[in-house]
């Protein structure tokens, strides 16, 4: 059955979309792109880096940069006793 929420906890989550969505829109493209392959469509490094036609360390920095500013929306910018599922 799918999960019911209240009408707080779903404002909750449009307001944290909209802070991924945001997060992901200050990415450079590439960067963005790499990001998305990874954790959509579960695809390694090697096919990153073969889809978007550059080197496996640059796939690695990219990722290692869009990791970065998901941990700034995190953690840097939660107010105390927020909670980013």
């Amino acid at each position: 059955a799918p999960a019911t929420h209240s009408p707080e906890e779903r404002m909750q989550m449009i307001e944290e979309l909209v802070v991924i969505d945001r997060m992901l829109r200050g990415l450079k493209q590439r960067t963005r792109s790499a990001f998305l392959l990874a954790r959509l469509e579960g695809l390694t490094c090697p096919q990153i880096a073969e889809r978007l036609g550059v080197s496996r360390a640059t796939v690695e920095r990219d990722l290692a940069q869009a990791l970065r500013a998901c941990y700034r929306v995190r953690f840097e910018n939660e107010s105390p006793g927020s909670e980013i599922s």
